[in-house]
């Protein structure tokens, strides 16, 4: 047997948890927030997230040209209403699609062919009950929405299940692995031609971090990273563990073998640090 490298045939950008309209995610340079008044409201990125802007261009300035796009759920904040809209730098739902949107619009100009990308159903708190608001960035961009996805890959050669949910809760958080892997396994009991049949790759989000188990050169299943740092309610929950920025890229090879890479960037810290004094000098936040 002759071993050779493989060369790429197409690649596939995985995006989840975009979460635009978060104090503590990415957004445009400006954006025009009209009033009920009628008056229009400009509004500016903060520190925060002109450091995941810089993250985000770069992204789509790397980007090769892309066989298809798969942006998994949870692509706008919402109107976060359990915290009455604390968090967001607007709860209008219009602006935060169409700012999603324009995010997004560079991302699309790298595909070969501008229909093949895919939005899927995120969490009922974020996206809403009634229009998803991931179906509505879907609906602007031309893009395919359904609540799951099989996607038939390299020619239907290699398919993708995606769905935001892990199913079920995560278990113990010690093992990160065990959820996803769950879900392939469940997958793979579930392969009649009549219910998900032969899956390649499970995709997953939600989570907030990045996690990847391959089980061959021909299987796999991913929960991706998300684009939103720590959030007020994180903070006041305290909750220890730090949000995984950035994306993924599916590399399927011409020898039908793939692989998942992460992009990952540590861009916002959780927290500042103290200044502490001594004597007449302070140490200052670093």
């Amino acid at each position: 047997m002759v071993f050779r490298e493989p060369s790429v045939a197409e690649y596939w950008l995985v995006l989840g948890d975009m979460h635009t309209g978060s104090e503590v995610a990415p957004m445009p340079d400006w954006v025009d927030v009209k009033l009920l008044s009628g008056e229009v409201r400009t509004i500016y990125p903060n520190d925060g997230q002109r450091a995941l802007n810089k993250v985000w261009k770069d992204m789509v300035e790397n980007l090769p040209p892309l066989t298809g796009v798969i942006v998994n759920g949870d692509c706008c904040d919402g109107n976060n209403r359990k915290s009455i809209g604390r968090g967001c730098w607007t709860t209008d739902l219009r602006c935060q699609v169409e700012a999603c949107a324009e995010m997004l619009k560079p991302v699309m100009a790298h595909l070969k062919h501008p229909s093949n990308a895919y939005f899927s159903q995120g969490s009922e708190y974020h996206v809403v009950d009634d229009r998803p608001l991931d179906q509505a960035v879907a609906d602007k961009l031309g893009a395919h929405y359904q609540a799951e996805h099989i996607i038939p890959m390299l020619g239907g050669d290699f398919r993708v299940q995606v769905h935001h949910y892990l199913s079920g809760g995560l278990g113990n958080w010690m093992y990160l692995p065990t959820a996803p892997a769950r879900d392939q396994m469940l997958l793979a009991l579930n392969s009649d031609p009549m219910e998900y049949g032969d899956i390649n790759w499970v995709i997953r989000s939600h989570k907030h971090h990045y996690t990847n188990v391959q089980f061959s050169a021909y299987s796999g299943v991913t929960v991706t990273p998300s684009w939103q740092g720590k959030t007020e309610f994180a903070v006041r929950k305290g909750l220890i563990s730090v949000p995984k920025i950035g994306y993924c890229l599916l590399k399927l090879y011409d020898d039908g073998t793939a692989q998942m890479r992460p992009y990952l960037t540590r861009a916002l810290r959780p927290c500042k640090e103290a200044p502490v004094a001594y004597g007449d000098t302070e140490i200052a936040e670093a």
